[in-house]
């Protein structure tokens, strides 16, 4: 099953969405890119609503994600490492 079919499947079985003036597999589409990695404009764009139709979507089903990321001992930024865990520079 894929990605996005999996989380067409998690937003019925939740009832997530009252009704469907948008299909729910397109709503899916819009979460699974930005959960990819996408900005909820670029989303937006692909699967052609607005950048705010796929944050409120994001938003009531981001309770399916909080255990699929990693946290990460370390983030790069502007060619500096830092660890979570430091603390100041």
């Amino acid at each position: 099953m894929l990605f996005v079919e999996r989380i067409a499947a998690w937003l019925r079985d939740g009832r997530i969405f009252g009704r469907e003036r948008t299909p729910t597999e397109k709503r899916a589409l819009g979460i699974a890119l930005y959960e990819g990695g996408l900005s909820y404009e670029k989303a937006g764009q692909a699967v052609g609503v607005s950048r705010q139709a796929v944050k409120d979507w994001f938003g009531r089903a981001a309770e399916y994600f909080r255990g699929l990321r990693r946290r990460r001992r370390r983030v790069a930024s502007d060619e500096k490492v830092m660890s979570p865990d430091s603390s100041g520079p």
